[in-house]
C-alpha cells in the first residue's frame, strides 16, 4: 500500500468516524483547499486549472446546501441563512470563472475557511455541553438538614 493511499483511508475513515459538524467543517476547508487551487491558477493563467477547481468546491457547496434541514420548524431559521450562504458561495463561483477575479476569490476562500472554524467550535461547543452532566452536590438546608442540588457545568441560570 503506498503512503499516499494509506493517508486516504485514513482520512475518509476519520471523516465517517467524526461528529456532523466536523464533517462540515472538514467539506468547508476541502472547499477552501480547491479555490485556494483556483486562486493558484488565476495567478498562472491556467484557465481549465481554475475552471476545475472552482467545480470542485461548487461541488462540495452544492451537496452542503442539498443537505440542509428542511423539515423542522425548530431549524428554519439556520436553515435560510446557510442556504442564502450557499447560494451567495455558488454565484460567486460563476463570477470568478466569468471575469477571472482574483479579489473575489480570495474573499471566498476567506469566508470558507471562516465558516470551518465556525462549525468546528460549535461543534466543539455542543460535545462539551454534552458531556457536561449535572453533578449532585450536597447542600446543607438552612435548619441543619442535607439536600441534593444539581449544579449544571458550569452554567449559571441552568438547572437540570
Amino acid at each position: 500500500m503506498s503512503a499516499h493511499h494509506g493517508y486516504s483511508s485514513y482520512s475518509s475513515s476519520s471523516a465517517r468516524q467524526a461528529s456532523p459538524g466536523i464533517q462540515v467543517a472538514m467539506l468547508l476547508a476541502a472547499a477552501a483547499r480547491h479555490m485556494e487551487t483556483a486562486r493558484d491558477c488565476i495567478n498562472a493563467g491556467d484557465i481549465e486549472g481554475r475552471f476545475n477547481a472552482t467545480e470542485k468546491c461548487s461541488m462540495i457547496i452544492s451537496g452542503l446546501r442539498s443537505c440542509l434541514n428542511r423539515e423542522t420548524p425548530e431549524a428554519q431559521a439556520i436553515t435560510d441563512t446557510l442556504d442564502s450562504y450557499y447560494a451567495r458561495l455558488l454565484t460567486f463561483m460563476t463570477q470568478i470563472n466569468i471575469k477571472n477575479d482574483l479579489t473575489l476569490s480570495e474573499s471566498v476562500i476567506e469566508s470558507l475557511r471562516t465558516m470551518s472554524s465556525t462549525w468546528r467550535e460549535v461543534q466543539m461547543r455542543s460535545d462539551e455541553a454534552s458531556r457536561s452532566t449535572p453533578i449532585e452536590k450536597t447542600v446543607a438546608n438552612t435548619d441543619g438538614q442535607q439536600s441534593g442540588e444539581a449544579q449544571s457545568g458550569g452554567f449559571s441560570g441552568v438547572s437540570a
